[in-house]
């Protein structure tokens, strides 16, 4: 550990300071050349003639709001489709609900979602959204039966979300218990059907562990027990288990290339399906060693 006079000094001061001014220059290059995009591109679009799928949701809309075409256009869809059912709802962001509830004021509307999968917003998303058509709707119905997971996990998951008040934290969004059919009574895997791991604290001074020697603990299992159930005839669906049939699920793209090379060190084949950053690609390099040559 260094001294406190030596923290004090002037030197680690003066770095820091660079060191953030450098990144809050990096930030701002990227924020322009953000702003600068999306300012040119419409005028790019539009001398080319072209549209993109975030073109035609954005134009529906202000056609379904300004004062001049939204009666016309609204009754116009109307007559074309006298019911609408949206499916996967919860992947719908606020341009796209105010586009249906607008189109379909008055007739039936019908969303299909689930709200716990509104929280990926890489994926156009957005949880207030879902949250909204809920509070405005007429009638909720909520399927009372799982007819995909194995009776066994089905109650573990119900033991596991029914216990705190608020699981999801927001509190629109209940946890409801369901059922299983009779012929997904046991699973198909051997052993428990949901095991819930705790980091041990500390042996030497009974606090939890820091949190990059909790990762490696955590790390340190799983691969353990990936290699354990490999290793010790584990079946699924009648057959030999193998690599292919587990996952991890990590947080984060450094995550998941620690896991992967502990996972190949201990001889279990690892690939990571989803990763990195478009700004590292290949594909990136070769695009700014053209603009550089032009």
């Amino acid at each position: 550990d260094r001294k406190p006079e030596i923290d004090a000094h002037p030197a680690f001061a003066a770095c820091a300071a660079v060191e953030a001014a450098v990144e809050g220059l990096r930030l701002s290059l990227i924020h322009a050349f953000s702003d600068d995009l999306a300012a040119r591109v419409p005028a790019l679009k539009e001398r080319q003639g072209v549209l993109g799928f975030d073109d035609l949701l954005t134009r529906l809309h202000e056609a379904l709001t300004a004062p001049g075409t939204a009666a016309a256009l609204a009754a116009g869809i109307q007559r074309q489709f006298a019911v609408a059912l949206v499916d996967e709802f919860q992947d719908t962001d606020p341009v796209q609900y105010e586009i249906f509830r607008t189109a379909f004021e008055g007739r039936p509307l019908y969303f299909v979602g689930d709200p716990k999968q509104a929280i990926y917003a890489f994926r156009g998303a957005d949880i207030h959204a879902y949250l909204r058509a809920q509070g405005e709707a007429h009638r909720r119905y909520t399927l009372s039966t799982n007819w995909r997971s194995a009776g066994r996990l089905v109650s573990a998951v119900n033991a596991l979300f029914g216990r705190p008040t608020r699981p999801f934290l927001y509190a629109d969004i209940a946890f409801t218990p369901v059922g299983s059919p009779d012929h997904k009574a046991e699973g198909a895997l051997d052993g428990p059907p949901l095991v819930w791991w705790a980091v041990e604290p500390n042996p030497d001074s009974g606090k939890p562990l820091a949190k990059g020697d909790g990762r490696a603990a955590c790390l340190t299992a799983v691969v353990a027990e990936a290699r354990r159930l490999l290793d010790t005839g584990t079946t699924l669906d009648g057959r030999p288990l193998e690599p292919g049939d587990l996952a991890v699920l990590v947080r984060s793209n450094t995550q998941a290339q620690e896991a992967q090379a502990a996972l190949r060190a201990a001889g279990v084949p690892a690939v990571i399906s989803r990763a990195g950053d478009i700004r590292d690609a290949q594909e990136t390099t070769d695009v700014e060693v053209i603009l550089r040559a032009v």
